[in-house]
């Protein structure tokens, strides 16, 4: 029991160091989405917050399949006032995944706001 307790605790810290290294590099925090209806499934959803957000709803929510190797955004009223940058990108989806685009524009957004 010790022994699974130890490479628990190891395997968790190992995690949450990788989280705070993509975080710093890439400007944004991932994490399970937890939906505060029971009934309403988030299987497969995560948060995705820029370090530069300007509110705390300033949240994309994403549903990832096929082990993670396809994620798609999900509709909510963030997403929706970043349309007319999000119409661009995904009208271009068939020649490269629109979301790492996507985020890049958010970021040097929210960067130029907040330095600004």
């Amino acid at each position: 029991d010790k022994y699974i307790s130890r490479l628990s605790e190891q395997a968790k810290a190992q995690i949450q160091e990788y989280k705070e290294v993509a975080k710093s590099l890439f400007g944004y925090s991932l994490s399970k989405h937890k939906s505060t209806d029971p009934r309403t499934s988030t299987v497969g959803q995560y948060q995705v917050k820029s370090l530069f957000a300007m509110h705390s709803q300033d949240v994309i929510l994403v549903h990832a399949s096929d082990s993670g190797k396809q994620v798609d955004m999900l509709k909510t009223d963030y997403s929706m006032s970043l349309k007319r940058h999000a119409d661009g990108f995904f009208a271009e989806a068939n020649k490269f995944p629109p979301l790492p685009a996507l985020l890049a524009t958010i970021t040097i957004e929210h960067y130029e706001r907040c330095v600004s």
